[in-house]
């Protein structure tokens, strides 16, 4: 069926589109928590949008107090008035008692003169104190209903409740049913939400969601809700993309794959944005556009560091291919955060994405880890339905000692983990890159050293014969990749030997030329993928036709 829009972004949302024609909408809410602003944004939207007349019948505020509060949020009622697109009724509530019980058509006087289309009656708890009795009220709300009903009103009703308090008859006799809190967070600071209780002949989108009051209105910041993940996804035969570095590439067995999700694991220091940052700039040197989502720190600082290793993201934000979300880490709200990327994505959509950091929006929001692990979910199936990329930061508090990803909660959420860890050998500390997960496809098992140096990150060699890396103190000898060298460079040592025989057929001296260019061919590839330097560049040498 056909829904009318309310005109309160994000409301109409939640409602699937709006609220059916014939519904009476209760709106509930303790004092300040912004119900006559609701209204009046309800009335004010269907008088200028959709040329339906509207009218505020008040039983408590005087008229020159409406017409002001209405002009703070850019709405000119006079001006509506003048044109007899809005009505205004202060009444009695004791006087609307007596013509709802004189006659059951009260509302129609407004009908023929006024064309009146959308109405609010602003609140319906003056009602029950001009009545006798809980019987008497409820016969009164009841004949109430019915008239708005019978005049076929897009009608909105505001009820005035004290916290948690359950809702009186007026709730069980309206169709859909909206609550709007004022609350204190878990941080100290107070937040505003909103949540739709009930709704009759429709569906609704359950939950809490934020909102907040500004010089345009009441902005909802409801979540999108994209088709859920089924289970692991197959992704062999599906595009790889480069993380900007190299060797953590070929770590990966070619790079994330296209559309899902990894976690960059790691202490202060380790290079966790960097990280970040490398995988945005390759995105954004192959065309494809970027949104770095900032809870940590200013993005320009972000920017100038990445500038130190040679990567101008600067440009590319002017250019209008990469898109910058920011959000000071103090009393977050992770709803307005979260609406923001989804207006980012739907407005630009970007290829890839990263969050820097998680582990801080986790802290500021003072919500349960389980409440903030079912958000992020809900961030990554989106982003995963709209087919991007993305890379989340997590801060770890250890430098060195135990740790458990685990505890993160976030493990089974996500594709990948990479861990970014410092680890002391030899009183000496060194930075080490671990995959802990790759989901849908083999990868490096090894722990590998990297730099970090006037190009970035660059992956160097395997952490061999070390044990304990993981709990970043590491006990052992650390073997150096020359030992892979040995080996081949030995193999081709005797080949040498073997070719100098004067008896020597010549298929038997073709059989070992071939081995020693095989030998040659694997002794420059580990040398390559020693000093991070790309195999590819000299392949056709290496290996001619």
């Amino acid at each position: 069926m056909e829904r009318v829009k309310l005109g309160i972004p994000g409301l109409d949302e939640l409602l699937g589109g709006g609220m059916l024609p014939d519904n009476v909408l209760l709106v509930q809410g303790a004092p300040g928590t912004g119900k006559t602003t609701l209204g009046l944004q309800f009335l004010h939207y269907g008088a200028t949008e959709l040329d339906q007349p509207a009218l505020l019948v008040s039983f408590e505020q005087l008229a020159a107090q409406i017409y002001r509060d209405a002009r703070h949020f850019g709405w000119s009622l006079r001006e509506l008035e003048q044109a007899g697109k809005f009505g205004l009724a202060s009444i009695m509530p004791i006087v609307l008692r007596e013509r709802l019980l004189d006659s059951p058509e009260v509302f129609k006087e407004w009908r023929p003169d006024h064309g009146v289309t959308r109405l609010v009656i602003d609140s319906v708890n003056h009602l029950w104190q001009v009545c006798e009795d809980e019987r008497e009220a409820r016969n009164l709300l009841h004949e109430l209903v019915t008239a708005v009903k019978s005049e076929g009103f897009i009608a909105m009703m505001l009820s005035e409740l004290e916290g948690e308090q359950d809702g009186r008859f007026e709730e069980y006799l309206a169709d859909s049913v909206v609550r709007l809190n004022y609350e204190q967070a878990p941080t100290g600071q107070r937040m505003r939400t909103i949540e739709v209780r009930k709704t009759r002949g429709q569906g609704h989108q359950p939950g809490r969601f934020a909102f907040s009051l500004s010089q345009r209105g009441l902005q909802v910041f409801a979540r999108s809700r994209a088709p859920q993940r089924r289970g692991p996804i197959v992704k062999r035969d599906l595009e790889r993309i480069s993380t900007g570095i190299g060797g953590l590439d070929r770590m990966l067995g070619g790079g994330l794959f296209a559309g899902s999700s990894a976690l960059l694991a790691g202490s202060v220091g380790t290079g966790k944005t960097l990280c970040a940052m490398h995988f945005l700039h390759a995105g954004l040197q192959r065309g494809e556009s970027g949104l770095l989502v900032s809870v940590e720190e200013s993005p320009e600082r972000a920017i100038a560091f990445a500038q130190t290793v040679g990567m101008d993201l600067g440009h590319w934000i002017e250019a209008g291919q990469l898109q910058v979300v920011h959000q000071v880490p103090v009393a977050i709200c992770v709803d307005e955060l979260f609406w923001r990327v989804e207006q980012v994505v739907r407005e630009h959509q970007p290829r890839r994405l990263v969050l820097d950091s998680i582990s801080t929006l986790f802290d500021a929001s003072g919500a349960s880890l389980p409440t903030m692990v079912d958000y992020v979910r809900g961030l990554l199936d989106f982003l995963e339905h709209h087919g991007i990329t993305s890379v989340l930061t997590w801060g770890i508090p250890e430098v060195t000692g135990d740790l458990r990803i685990s505890d993160i909660g976030l493990s089974p959420a996500v594709d990948c983990i990479i861990l970014l860890r410092f680890v002391e050998t030899g009183s000496e500390i060194r930075r080490m890159l671990g995959l802990l997960k790759m989901r849908g496809s083999n990868h490096d098992k090894e722990l590998r050293e990297y730099a970090i140096g006037d190009q970035g990150i660059v992956v160097e060699s395997k952490l061999v014969g070390l044990s304990g890396v993981l709990r970043g103190s590491a006990s052992g000898t650390l073997k150096q990749t020359i030992e892979e060298l040995v080996q081949p460079l030995t193999f081709i040592r005797g080949f040498t030997d073997a070719l100098q025989d004067r008896d020597l057929d010549d298929l038997r001296r073709d059989e070992l030329l071939q081995e020693m260019r095989e030998q040659t061919v694997h002794v420059t590839k580990l040398v390559c993928e020693h000093f991070d330097y790309d195999y590819a560049q000299i392949k056709d040498v290496m290996e001619p036709e």
